[in-house]
């Protein structure tokens, strides 16, 4: 919070690999010199944004949800 999303995003030279709405798939390199996949988002509840980690497997926004969700069902809608 003190350094804020979009600071560490550009010190980690963050690629957005995908986007859907208020989702990203960033593509960082946080120190090893590879890209590993984090999901980007808004959080409503508190309007502030949020970086996870997802599983080097997740390509898409889509398959970091379902990846962070547990579950390999397409949402229907995205919030």
């Amino acid at each position: 919070r003190k350094v804020g999303i979009d600071r560490v995003c550009y010190k980690l030279n963050a690629v957005v690999a995908d986007k859907q709405g208020d989702y990203e798939l960033l593509l960082l390199d946080v120190g090893d010199k590879r890209q590993r996949p984090y999901l980007k988002m808004l959080n409503p509840s508190i309007g502030t944004w949020h970086v996870e980690g997802c599983d080097p497997s997740c390509k898409t926004v889509i398959e970091a949800l379902n990846w962070r969700n547990g579950c390999n069902e397409k949402p229907l809608l995205l919030t």
